[in-house]
């Protein structure tokens, strides 16, 4: 669900991820002057200012912490937020990519004065050397926790050297001016990966989510009593939306012969370029890979309706006039794939609707599902 609209997004199918940030539900934090922060965070100031624990709680689900930063500064310079305090504990290197992403908003005061709030990952050696540093500047809202989470992506640069990341926040000024901002902060994950994915909340260690992998086998699948699925003919409609930039060409629905498929399968998917796309393979050969319909944008709702049977493929996406083709029937097929196959290409994204009919529609019905 959306966290703020409360709006049904549908089903998430995500690959496996840990969170690195050991507390990302702010166990320990106390409020206070300066208060105590959550185990395993720190902070650095050689500004002036004081960070200060304005409270704790929840909202729209959310745990978060309330920093109040405020004074006059004395120099310029940064106040640091520092996520995980272990300088070597997070483990990784060179050419690794990884995302962290907090949920922010501007809780009370303002940005007034301060010159920016980047998300920093700083590499270090395996004895908590500073190597390299990297980060983006981001701008904070005062909408809804929930409603905001920026994501800085970093490709660790620093060389051989680097053993281990380090996340913080950093809020940058300049000397002699006023600063009185509370920002909040919700749920942070550092994961491997190129892009963020669903939180996964920690209060003391890092936490594995396992891959989604949601299939129909057996009976529930085939056309025994309880199965649904027909050999001879049929059309699938699915109704999706992925919030990052695929790679892979991740699968949204895909039918196989066998778990990996390789004889027999088609599947509806999306590529590098958010097209709706269709590919089929029959007795080992492909038959066709066609992809439609206009690009996706980020958290957009896509159509896709593929219609089969023998001799004859149809394939709709948004609502474009069906690319028709001319195949054998794939045989054989005895399962089913969402939102991945046999634990890879996963979307990464939701699932609103899976409709199956074991008939095939006209080309006309075919596009208009997609409208």
């Amino acid at each position: 669900h959306n966290p703020v609209t409360r709006e049904s997004l549908g089903l998430l199918v995500e690959e496996q991820r840990t969170n690195s940030i050991r507390n990302n539900t702010m166990v320990g934090a106390v409020s206070g002057t300066p208060g105590t922060l959550p185990t395993n965070w720190g902070r650095s100031n050689n500004t002036g200012l004081t960070a200060n624990v304005a409270g704790t709680g929840t909202e729209n689900g959310i745990n978060y912490i309330d920093l109040r930063i405020n004074g006059t500064t004395t120099g310029t310079g940064q106040t640091n937020i520092v996520l995980e305090t272990n300088t070597t504990g997070i483990a990784a290197l060179t050419s690794q990519v990884w995302a962290f992403s907090p949920y922010l908003k501007i809780q009370a005061g303002s940005l007034t004065n301060i010159s920016s709030i980047n998300l920093v990952l700083q590499e270090n050696t395996s004895g908590g050397v500073v190597v390299t540093a990297g980060g983006q500047a981001t701008a904070i809202p005062t909408t809804p926790l929930g409603s905001y989470r920026p994501t800085y992506t970093r490709t660790l640069s620093g060389g051989g050297t680097v053993a281990a990341i380090m996340p913080y926040l950093q809020v940058n000024i300049s000397t002699g001016l006023v600063i009185d901002v509370t920002l909040r902060v919700g749920l942070p994950q550092l994961e491997q990966g190129a892009f963020a994915t669903s939180v996964i909340p920690t209060s003391g260690s890092t936490i594995q989510r396992f891959a989604d992998n949601a299939s129909i086998t057996g009976s529930n699948f085939t056309t025994t009593p309880g199965g649904w699925y027909n050999q001879t003919q049929g059309t699938m409609y699915t109704n999706w939306s992925t919030p990052v930039t695929p790679s892979g060409f991740p699968r949204i629905w895909q039918f196989n012969e066998g778990a990996a498929g390789t004889n027999n399968n088609f599947a509806i998917s999306t590529n590098l370029f958010n097209h709706n796309r269709f590919g089929a393979t029959a007795a080992g050969s492909p038959l066709f890979d066609t992809q439609q319909g206009p690009d996706a944008t980020a958290n957009t709702s896509m159509r896709s309706a593929l219609a089969l049977s023998s001799g004859s493929y149809a394939y709709s996406g948004n609502g474009t006039a069906p690319t028709l083709n001319v195949g054998t029937m794939t045989s054989g097929i005895d399962r089913c794939f969402i939102g991945s196959t046999n634990g890879s290409l996963f979307l990464t994204g939701h699932i609103r609707r899976l409709t199956y009919w074991p008939t095939r529609v006209s080309n006309s019905t075919l596009q208009s599902l997609t409208q």
